[in-house]
């Protein structure tokens, strides 16, 4: 199911609620409905002042567009129920003196405080929308927390708050709540994933435990001792098994989601012809490192690779690559990294502190090519040529411009007469250069 039908499903039936409530309030005033939830001896009823504050809020409700900003109606039944909330201590009396007769109530601090926080938190969607969000949460946990000492039978618990009270605060804010559904945490719990479904499995069953273990509790009177244990002990296991399966249930999302993200990384990462490493592995190894040692590139291109395509066929001319990483991985440390630059064209990382060193190792990758593709009767010899360059610690920030020198040397490598290496800025290239032109 998609998020959008979830949240509008749980709009309409927290609309469905708060209407009904509009319904059943004035039979509660009149002939007690819902006499049996109350502690002994204190039945509160719905005040007038509360079906006026609910009235406006189902006005504002309905006159909601979707993702849309507040219209002004709705900004004004917002405004006239935080009025009404505030003159609640002056108003409440007044009604009850009109009308004396009839038992009306009065308008309770917690339902005032409860209409109040889901009134400005729809007028601070707009503005400071995680202010917002928390203040219309306030809102909806008063409601909760009235339907919990309703259930339970403690008149501490929601004070002067009757039952149609709580439901139609509880209904009213649950459905503006999810006008923060674009927030990542709304999201996560309207999302039809696994870990969204979880959630709400969550939310469930913790709904029902509160509902069902009060019930439970107020049932027993709180007489037996030996029960009330038993109950409690019952009420504790099922909350810790609870937490145990659905942070079992998390662990295996969370593992799952990171064993997708490493082979995602893997697949961008790894060229899949040679199992090389990419131009993006390439950058981010040369970053992290170059900063902190010296960084020696070396740049190898295959001499006359276009003659074995064209003369055994594009299929040979892989196996060749293979052929040439399998041989380079034989000599390279596990500090190294070997790179697919593109084509035939290879790059290997070496953390070198100078360019003899880096020269050595660059001898033994050449030698290393010419003898494990000649070894191998199922495809031609090849050899490579290679250009060097050094990148000081912290004075290449990135790899263009020491590619570019070891560009430059293995151009020299190639004009040299191939099948060599050339370390750029060596006085000795440029003079095999000028003799072989």
């Amino acid at each position: 199911m998609k998020p959008v039908l979830i949240a509008g499903q749980v709009r309409i039936a927290g609309l469905l609620m708060a209407a009904l409530v509009l319904i059943v309030a004035p039979l509660d005033t009149l002939f007690g409905l819902f006499d049996q939830l109350y502690a002994e001896g204190h039945a509160p009823r719905t005040h007038p002042l509360t079906w006026t504050c609910l009235l406006l809020a189902m006005i504002a409700t309905l006159s909601q567009r979707p993702l849309r900003t507040s219209t002004p109606l709705e900004r004004s039944m917002w405004v006239g129920v935080l009025v009404l909330a505030a003159v609640k201590p002056w108003l409440g009396p007044f009604i009850n003196q009109l009308v004396p007769d009839v038992r009306l109530g009065s308008m309770g601090w917690n339902t005032a405080i409860g209409f109040a926080l889901v009134a400005s938190g729809q007028l601070l969607r707009q503005y400071q929308p995680k202010v917002g969000m928390t203040v219309a949460i306030g809102g909806v946990f008063m409601a909760c927390v009235a339907l919990n000492g309703l259930v339970l039978g403690n008149h501490n618990f929601y004070g002067e708050m009757a039952a149609p009270t709580a439901l139609a605060i509880f209904g009213i804010g649950l459905a503006n709540l999810l006008r923060f559904s674009r927030r990542s945490g709304f999201r996560l719990i309207l999302s039809d994933t696994p870990a969204g479904r979880l959630v709400r499995r969550q939310v469930m069953l913790w709904v029902g435990l509160a509902c069902i273990m009060p019930l439970a509790l107020r049932s027993m009177q709180f007489s037996d001792g030996a029960s009330f244990a038993l109950l409690y002990t019952a009420q504790m296991a099922a909350v810790l098994v609870g937490i145990l399966y659905f942070g079992v249930r998390f662990a295996g999302l969370l593992d799952n989601a990171r064993r997708l993200e490493r082979e995602l990384v893997r697949d961008v990462e790894t060229d899949p012809l040679t199992g090389a490493a990419t131009r993006r592995a390439a950058i981010s190894y040369f970053v992290k490192n170059s900063w902190r040692s010296t960084m020696g590139v070396v740049l190898l291109d295959l001499d006359h690779f276009k003659q074995v395509n064209d003369e055994h066929g594009h299929a040979v001319g892989d196996l060749v690559l293979q052929a040439v990483v399998r041989a380079l991985r034989k000599e390279v440390r596990i500090t190294d990294l070997i790179v697919r630059w593109g084509g035939e064209e290879l790059l290997v990382l070496i953390p070198a502190s100078d360019t003899k060193t880096l020269r050595v190792r660059a001898e033994a990758l050449r030698v290393a090519i010419q003898m494990e593709t000649a070894a191998d009767p199922s495809i031609p010899g090849v050899t490579a040529s290679f250009g060097l360059s050094i990148a000081k610690p912290g004075l290449e920030p990135d790899m263009t411009a020491v590619l570019d020198k070891a560009d430059q040397a293995l151009y020299q490598a190639k004009a040299a007469g191939r099948n060599r290496v050339v370390v750029f800025g060596d006085p000795s290239a440029k003079l095999t250069l000028v003799k072989a032109a």
